[in-house]
């Protein structure tokens, strides 16, 4: 209830799938909107993020996009450099923003952010529309932050070597 009141949208029922709204951009889904973000760019602010996991739209795909993008300040955007996004402490995923675009790749997440990573996707958006930094506060030289970035690297890749040595699937590497 009150976040229907934040976004004054009175006691509309929610859905995640609009069947209204997918048959009206049915004739659209093959036209190229990046015009419409090239115009979008040179006078405001966009934020753009996909789930690392996303088999329908994947991250790859949308970075590779986003390079071929080209208004004023494009420049700045190729030329940032990707940066932590942190949340409780923990790596949430990576972001790179300049010349008005900021781009993030939430971890865990597939197709539907803000379902598979609730709390992350919120911090996002809200450090974003607030202005406030997406970066973490400690220095990434810090030595405490750069062992508690292996460790979680380490944990991570053992983890997943695990799952491919008791897998009895065909090893692939991307």
């Amino acid at each position: 209830p009150e976040v229907k009141r934040a976004l004054h949208v009175g006691d509309i029922k929610f859905s995640w799938v609009n069947l209204t709204v997918n048959t009206e951009l049915a004739p659209d889904f093959l036209s190229s909107s990046k015009p419409l973000f090239e115009e979008l760019l040179e006078h405001y602010r966009v934020l753009a993020y996909c789930g690392q996991l996303d088999q329908m739209l994947p991250c790859a795909f949308s970075s590779e996009l986003y390079r071929t993008w080209h208004w004023n300040e494009s420049g700045q955007f190729l030329a940032a450099l990707r940066l932590p996004f942190m949340y409780n402490n923990k790596l949430a995923g990576y972001y790179k923003s300049g010349g008005g675009l900021t781009w993030a790749v939430i971890r865990g997440a597939g197709h539907m952010v803000p379902l598979d990573r609730p709390a992350a996707a919120q911090r996002l958006v809200t450090q974003w529309t607030h202005r406030w930094a997406l970066t973490t506060s400690r220095s990434m030289l810090d030595p405490g932050r750069l062992m508690e970035l292996i460790t979680n690297s380490t944990v991570s890749m053992v983890a997943n070597s695990t799952v491919l040595a008791n897998s009895t699937e065909p090893s692939v590497y991307l």
